[in-house]
């Protein structure tokens, strides 16, 4: 087991890039890392670690760009305080199941993004209860991702769920705004549940989605400009309260 002892404050930039762990323990043993004083992960700090397989950090509440990203065997990040992580922060991550972060407001580009839809991926549930938006291709092909519960989001970005093609329904009770296709190629997708804050909706909102699927909005058709968003075999249903299984955030 590998641990950052409690003195360290800031793990660097680049501080444990590409280092190769079965050099230094026997190939596929448990490496896990553990602190309680580091306040910030900055970029690249654990990149390729390939045999890192769970961290859990209590203090920090930034992590940098491509900070764990292609940590092929990760499976569980636990970040308690952390509020935000920037480009491809845990990108390439394939085995992470795991991951808690009941703080986090911002996630950007590719955060937790797969480069390519192989089915590897393990990650079933995201619980972000205080996340504020969802970055660009954010959850890029993770299509084993069946649930992403997110009550607080208020924007979804651009590819924000390309590729996830194990949702079956993605409520959002408090966006107000929504880029171009988000829901690209998610091709198990059946129903959107929006709530009335909506007041932006890109004019390919709904483009590259499959046929039928259902779109639950509690505005009348004359009040968010731009109908039907792209998406000619999406059913849009209006004037439908929100009735999802992700509770208005009070």
């Amino acid at each position: 087991m590998a641990v950052v002892e409690k003195t360290v404050d800031i793990i660097g930039d680049e501080a444990f890039s590409d280092m190769i762990l079965a050099k230094a323990v026997p190939e596929n043993y448990p490496v896990d890392m553990y602190d309680d004083l580091a306040t910030s992960l900055r970029e690249y700090a654990l990149y390729a670690m390939t045999g890192l397989q769970s961290v859990r950090f209590t203090s920090v509440t930034k992590v940098g760009n491509y900070a764990l990203a292609n940590c092929a065997s990760l499976k569980s990040i636990e970040m308690e305080k952390c509020t935000q992580v920037g480009d491809n922060a845990f990108y390439d991550c394939l085995e992470l199941d795991s991951v808690e972060m009941p703080l986090l407001q911002s996630a950007t580009t590719r955060s937790f993004a797969l480069s390519s839809a192989n089915g590897q991926d393990k990650l079933k549930t995201l619980n972000l209860p205080k996340l504020s938006s969802f970055g660009g291709s954010m959850l890029a092909n993770r299509k084993n991702l069946e649930t992403v519960v997110a009550p607080k989001a208020t924007q979804v970005g651009v590819n924000s769920f390309y590729g996830c093609t194990s949702l079956t329904q993605i409520d959002l009770p408090s966006v107000v705004t929504v880029n171009s296709e988000p829901f690209k190629n998610c091709t198990g997708l059946q129903v959107i549940n929006f709530g009335k804050t909506v007041t932006s909706m890109n004019a390919s909102a709904f483009g590259s989605m499959p046929d039928g699927v259902i779109i639950n909005v509690p505005w009348a058709e004359d009040e968010v400009s731009g109908a039907p968003w792209g998406g000619t075999g999406v059913i849009i249903n209006y004037d439908v309260p929100y009735s999802g299984t992700v509770p208005m955030p009070t």
